[in-house]
Order: structure tokens, then C-alpha cells, then sequence
């Protein structure tokens, strides 16, 4: 019962933060940074998780100067309007699970600094294409979700993460070749009867 109140408790805060955002003007905050500016960053909680879904975030700029950031570890930001995936991350060294789902990431760097507790990382519903031959800074990565992107060959970087114990490709219909469907009106190899 305790934890359906903290759950209940967490749904007001998050609702009555929302509220506070759209009473204060904040609606055009395009960095973590701008959230750290005008005292709207919400707290990392008792888990070290920190809840920045849905805010509108363009850029990752700033995660070295949230207050506590060496406490984090999962940070959810899905369904902002990331277009990339910065070279190095600062502030984020104890992540361990990294939710940028539902963005308009188009491309991922051949490098990524600043994650190196990283497991999990969702990817998942953005607008990746490809991704590098090799991507340095994951090799802890054990669960990478890339569903429902628009990737259009198979993405080899993966096999870089040696430690990967789960990948989700699903619909991502633009990886499987062109098939040609051929009918025959009889069966000329005699493989029906």
C-alpha cells in the first residue's frame, strides 16, 4: 500500500509539475540547462531516476550542472525533440539506463563519451537510418531497443557491444531486402503433391 501511495504521490508532483510548467512560461525550454536556469528541473528521486519525458528538450547541454548528478542512475527523456546524440555527455558517468525514446534522433556519433555505466539504452521511435560500424564508450551496453526506427540495412555497430544480451529491431521494415513474389500456375517441381 505504501508504494501505490508513493507511486500516487509522484503521478500529483509530475501532474502538478506540468501545471507549474505551463503557468510558468516555461514551455520554450530547449536545454537541460534552461531547466536549470529557471529552477524547473525536476528532482532525482530516491531511486536515481530522473523523469524528464515530455518536456519539450532539444539539447542535452547542461547534465554536468544538475544539482546531485552523480546520483543519477536512469534518466528518462523520451518523447522530446532530440535530433542527435552528443559525442560526450558530462554528468552522466552512473547512468545506467538512458530512455531517449520517441525523438527525432536521425544519427548516432561513432563515439559516445561520459557513459560508461551505461546497460540500457532505448532508442527506440526515432528516425535512425544507420549507425556506425563502431560506436566507442558503450561496451557495457547489455539491452539496446532501436524498434521503430528507419534504419535501412542492418546495423552492424552492434556487434561491437559484446556484452548485449538484448536487441529490439522490430518494424524496422526498410532493413529486410526487396522480395519478389513469383506465382506459378502449377507446381512445376512437383512439391505439392
Amino acid at each position: 500500500m505504501k508504494k501505490f501511495e508513493e507511486k500516487g504521490n509522484f503521478m500529483k508532483k509530475k501532474m502538478f509539475f506540468g501545471l507549474l510548467l505551463i503557468m510558468g512560461g516555461i514551455t520554450n525550454c530547449v536545454s537541460i540547462q534552461d531547466l536549470i536556469d529557471k529552477n524547473a528541473l525536476p528532482a532525482i528521486d530516491q531511486f536515481g531516476q530522473l523523469e524528464l519525458a515530455d518536456m519539450g528538450i532539444t539539447s542535452l547541454e547542461g547534465t554536468e550542472n544538475i544539482p546531485g548528478h552523480e546520483k543519477i542512475r536512469r534518466v528518462y527523456l523520451g518523447s522530446n525533440k532530440l535530433t542527435f546524440i552528443p559525442g560526450k555527455i558530462k554528468g552522466f558517468e552512473n547512468v545506467e539506463m538512458l530512455f531517449l525514446w520517441d525523438n527525432e534522433i536521425t544519427k548516432m556519433p561513432g563515439k559516445i563519451e561520459g557513459l560508461g555505466n551505461l546497460k540500457v539504452l532505448n532508442l527506440s521511435k526515432n528516425k535512425l537510418t544507420g549507425m556506425p560500424n563502431e560506436i566507442k564508450g558503450l561496451q557495457g551496453l547489455e539491452d539496446l531497443s532501436l524498434a521503430e526506427n528507419k534504419f535501412t540495412r542492418w546495423p552492424i555497430g552492434i556487434w561491437n557491444f559484446l556484452k548485449l544480451k538484448t536487441l529490439d529491431i522490430r518494424n524496422n521494415l526498410n532493413m529486410l531486402p526487396k522480395l519478389e513474389l513469383i506465382e506459378y500456375e502449377d507446381d512445376p517441381e512437383g512439391l505439392t503433391g
